[in-house]
């Protein structure tokens, strides 16, 4: 006998179910696109780039220089909230960098 006091949840809608995986596939797909992105060459040149060491590029993105030199060797890809932070990082000028690591 079912308990009168437990209330089960409202049956959702075959249109919720859609748009609840639709949103799911595109953050899926954004997360795909995301890692397309990233690359051991990118990240050496990028570094390269903006003249740095690997635990100043590492500070920069905010992970340590020995991570920094995995992905470079292709050992190692970031997790998520890496990979959002290098991405916020990729493009900008040496000397944004340098002020934001606090050289000039």
């Amino acid at each position: 006998m079912p308990n009168p006091r437990r209330r089960r949840p409202p049956r959702r809608t075959a249109d919720q179910q859609i748009a609840d995986l639709k949103a799911q596939i595109a953050v899926q797909r954004a997360r795909i696109a995301a890692r397309r992105s990233f690359s051991a060459a990118k990240v050496r040149r990028e570094r390269a780039r903006l003249d740095l060491s690997a635990a100043d590029y590492g500070e920069l993105v905010g992970v340590s220089g020995l991570t920094v030199y995995n992905w470079e060797k292709g050992q190692r890809m970031p997790r998520a909230q890496q990979l959002a932070a290098w991405l916020a990082v990729v493009g900008i000028g040496k000397r944004e960098a340098w002020k934001r690591l606090g050289y000039e």
